[in-house]
């Protein structure tokens, strides 16, 4: 009985946890020769009912998936609606260091930049973020 009563405490509970969590979010896909994002703030409830300020490419949260295929030439063109400057860098990905959105290659705010470059690496896994 006490294993009972142990199980349905926890199938009542975990009901409950799951209530409170947002769904799992999976972000579209990019792919092509041209290739653009837009970084800008948003807004996301993480926990329903408690809408939290966020920063995102393409929308409130994350951004696209963007899928290169080694040996092809990319061009992007990266627009910052941020009230304040900032960057993109390709984690991981060689590139040249005008195309690699260090501090150095800084997006004013209502500012585009066009990096372009060919991917020069194999399959795996990188991703894109500000380096301020």
């Amino acid at each position: 009985m006490r294993n009972f009563r142990s199980v349905l405490i926890t199938l009542v509970l975990s009901g409950t946890f799951a209530e409170g969590q947002s769904p799992l979010i999976i972000p579209p896909t990019l792919s092509g020769p041209n290739i653009a994002i837009t970084v800008d703030e948003g807004m996301h409830e993480f926990y329903p009912g408690m809408p939290a300020p966020t920063l995102g490419y393409n929308g409130d949260i994350l951004g696209p998936t963007i899928l290169l295929d080694a040996g092809n030439m990319v061009q992007f063109e990266v627009q910052n609606d941020l009230a304040d400057p900032t960057t993109v860098h390709w984690h991981g990905l060689h590139v040249a260091p005008q195309n690699d959105g260090g501090p150095h290659s800084t997006i004013a705010p209502g500012g585009t930049w066009f990096p372009s470059f060919t991917v020069l690496d194999k399959a795996g896994t990188y991703w894109y973020h500000p380096h301020p």
